[in-house]
């Protein structure tokens, strides 16, 4: 798998550095874990040291690069099953006319 994809012809890293050209808003961290099937831009901070919150237990903080960040599970899982973009940037093809 190549080290950069494509958007909009802009490449954009899936590697850890930084570069001049970079589209994040958020400055990438390499301790959170990223996933190779997600969005580029779609990171977990795994936490192991008893944080709550309602009560529960918190396993993780989802973070994105973008900084728009998944609010609901059904926006996660459109985080989780878009590879080479951010699903909220994706363009609406036009649809054709009969």
């Amino acid at each position: 798998m190549p080290d950069e994809i494509e958007r909009q012809g802009a490449p954009i890293p899936r590697t850890r550095r930084a570069s001049k050209n970079d589209e994040t808003v958020i400055p990438d961290n390499p301790n959170w874990h990223r996933f190779k099937m997600a969005c580029p831009f779609y990171r977990e901070r795994w936490i192991g040291d008893g944080e709550y919150l309602e009560g529960r237990p918190v396993l993780y903080h989802v973070i994105c690069l973008q900084n728009t960040p998944p609010t609901t599970i059904d926006e996660q899982q459109c985080c989780l099953e878009s590879k080479t973009m951010c699903w909220r940037l994706k363009v609406k093809a036009p649809a054709r006319s009969a």
